[in-house]
Formats: C-alpha cells, sequence, structure tokens
C-alpha cells in the first residue's frame, strides 16, 4: 500500500524525481534556462513592436506563447514529468511553426488571422450547444448576440472556410522534416497510445504485473531539454528577422554541440 505521502504524487512539495532531474541533468538544464533569459531578452529588450504592425504584434505574441511552452517543459521535466514534459514541448513546436509561416509571407499572417476568426466562430457555436461546462458558459458570457453576429459577418468576408493545419503551416515554415518525424513522436504522449501507456508497467519473466513505475522515461530528460531548446532558437531566429535583430550564433554553436555529445555518450541499442 502506498504512504499518505505517496498519494500526493508529483504535487508532493518535496520530490525525490527533482533533484534527481537536476543532479543528473545539471548541465542541460543550465543551458535550457540561459536560452530562456535570452530568447526573454530578445522579446522584451530588443524587439521593438508597433502598434501598426499587425505582422510583428502577430510574431511577438506567437514567440511569448512558445516560449511559455518552453517553460513549462523545463518546469515539468525538473519535476520528472516526461509526459507531460512531451507534451508542452509538441505545443512548442505547433507554435514554431505558425511563427515561422506567418513571419515568412503576408499571405500566410492573413490566412493565419482569417483561420482564427473561423475557429472561434465554431468553439461559440459549440459551446450553445453544450454550456453545461463553467468554463463553456464563460465564454458564452463574454460574447454577446452582436458580438457574435459581427464575428459570423466577418468570417464570411474574410472567406475563412479552409483549415490552416499544421501540416501546412510546417511546410511554409520550412520545417516539414520535424512534423512527419518529431512532432509526430512527441504526439504519441498527447494521444496517449498503448505503446506509451506499456512504460508505466513493469512485468515479471511470466507477463504478470509485478509493479508500476510511476515516472517513466526519466533517462530522455536531458535529451527533451535540448529538443526543446532547438525548437525555441528556431522561433527565435524568426523573429530577429522580423524585427532585424543578429540571431543568437553562438548559443546555437554550443547548443549543437550539446545534441552532438548527446548523440555520442548515448548508450548502445
Amino acid at each position: 500500500m502506498e504512504t499518505d505521502a505517496g498519494l500526493d504524487g508529483f504535487l508532493s512539495e518535496s520530490h525525490a524525481y527533482e533533484a534527481e532531474m537536476s543532479s543528473a541533468n545539471r548541465d542541460a538544464f543550465d543551458l535550457a534556462r540561459r536560452i530562456n533569459r535570452e530568447c526573454h531578452s530578445l522579446l522584451f529588450n530588443k524587439a521593438e513592436v508597433h502598434n501598426r504592425d499587425g505582422q510583428a504584434m502577430l510574431v511577438a505574441a506567437l514567440f511569448l506563447r512558445a516560449l511559455q511552452h518552453y517553460q513549462a517543459s523545463i518546469l515539468l521535466l525538473s519535476k520528472g514529468l516526461v509526459a507531460s514534459g512531451r507534451v508542452a514541448i509538441r505545443a512548442e513546436l505547433e507554435a514554431v511553426f505558425v511563427i515561422r509561416a506567418v513571419a515568412d509571407s503576408e499571405q500566410y499572417y492573413r490566412a493565419f488571422v482569417n483561420d482564427h476568426l473561423h475557429e472561434r466562430l465554431e468553439l461559440i457555436k459549440k459551446a450553445r450547444q453544450h454550456p453545461e461546462y463553467p468554463i463553456m458558459q464563460r465564454l458564452l458570457d463574454a460574447v454577446s448576440d452582436e458580438d457574435f453576429a459581427r464575428l459570423r459577418e466577418q468570417v464570411k468576408r474574410a472567406g475563412a472556410v479552409k483549415k490552416l493545419t499544421t501540416k501546412v503551416l510546417s511546410e511554409q515554415a520550412g520545417l516539414h522534416p520535424l512534423y512527419v518525424s518529431v512532432y509526430r513522436l512527441l504526439s504519441a504522449a498527447v494521444h496517449s497510445g498503448a505503446r506509451e501507456l506499456d512504460a508505466y508497467l513493469i512485468l515479471d519473466a511470466d507477463g504478470e504485473v509485478r509493479e508500476i513505475d510511476y515516472a517513466t522515461g526519466l533517462h530522455e530528460v536531458s535529451d527533451l531539454l535540448l529538443t526543446a531548446g532547438d525548437f525555441i532558437l528556431l522561433g527565435s531566429d524568426a523573429v530577429c528577422r522580423q524585427f532585424e535583430i543578429t540571431s543568437f550564433a553562438e548559443l546555437r554553436r554550443e547548443l549543437s554541440a550539446a545534441i552532438v555529445a548527446g548523440m555520442e555518450n548515448s548508450p548502445e541499442d
């Protein structure tokens, strides 16, 4: 039987996994936090966002969202929440697809804005059909009948009827290889497939469940941190181009060296 303290799981005030993660992956966490600091400096100290430049405003807002996913992945991985960290990194990569596509093309900037209008209209329609959850009711309370009619007219004028898919955005971002490989791999954690869940069950020689492995994938933490760092720097490249700022060449070289070292030190299959 699990102790009362163990029943708090990852919500325990002092969790053994935190110390283990920090000790085993000190260099990766240090690099991840330095990348985070430099990206924040890029956004708040270097980029000059003007309120009449809608494309630049959107790029900055999207980068902030990607940064939040990046920080979430660091916090989750520091706790040993590997599956949730993978979900956050997937969300980060998806945001990076959008940042780079929007920054690269006025056409995709307009398409993304129109797609958002269409998605919001559809969400409000669904909320009207299923208002029983408080979060949906709050959405309805914030949208008057006049707001709904205005939004419907905006969508009609924009002709926003075709979904702007993640696949299309990854292609425009020049990152389609990541979409068909790493993004797909990270998606397994989102969808909780059978292969992902097998890792929680430790079997004996007869195939019977011997115990539950509460914190799986801890050996992946360093690789995931480096992956997340790579993605946020891909996003920062688009921000640097948008605002004509020098990119993070030195940090990029350091990250690349860490990735190569990690691959060389990984155990043989």
